[in-house]
């Protein structure tokens, strides 16, 4: 049964910097489609070991499961050197700019965060301005094999805090 949403964006974010939001953002993509919603997806910026020859796993599957067309995403380190010279606003400008062409008449639009990992510090602050700059609902995932409960429930609230202290709507 389709229902009205609240959001006509999602940013499905980590709650850690070792963590992708890939499988979350994907089911969730399939979820809706079964469901009967126009969903898009958009990558804005590519993992790390996206390229030299390699594709981006979220936006290959995104294009070879749900079927979508899905625009490339900016190379990482071409974000990290965007970040590096204080060039994030330029940067942010794309990315909504991506994300805006390929909404098209899309119900909702699925966003998926960067997965950067400890080695790459720069890129850590950028998902909370993207989503605060699509005015995106976030989504925040976590892998809860590795950690005790209480790491979890702490782990998730920093994230949220992280996504939500401006006044932003983190779940």
């Amino acid at each position: 049964m389709k229902t009205e949403l609240v959001s006509r964006t999602l940013f499905m974010a980590s709650a850690s910097s070792d963590f992708s939001a890939t499988t979350g953002a994907l089911g969730l993509l399939r979820a809706l489609q079964r469901e009967g919603f126009k969903v898009g997806f958009v990558k804005p910026v590519a993992d790390l070991k996206a390229g030299d020859g390699q594709p981006d796993r979220s936006v290959h599957f995104a294009r070879t499961i749900a079927g979508l067309t899905v625009p490339e995403p900016i190379p990482a380190k071409r974000a990290e050197a965007m970040v590096r010279a204080s060039d994030a606003a330029s940067l942010l400008e794309e990315i909504v700019t991506l994300v805006e062409g390929a909404r098209g008449d899309c119900d909702l639009m699925i966003v998926e965060g960067i997965t950067c990992g400890p080695d790459h510090p720069l890129l850590l602050d950028l998902d909370p301005a993207i989503a605060r700059n699509l005015g995106a609902a976030v989504l925040v995932t976590a892998n809860g094999r590795r950690a005790e409960v209480a790491d979890m429930v702490s782990m998730l609230v920093d994230a949220a805090h992280r996504y939500g202290s401006d006044g932003g709507h983190a779940l």
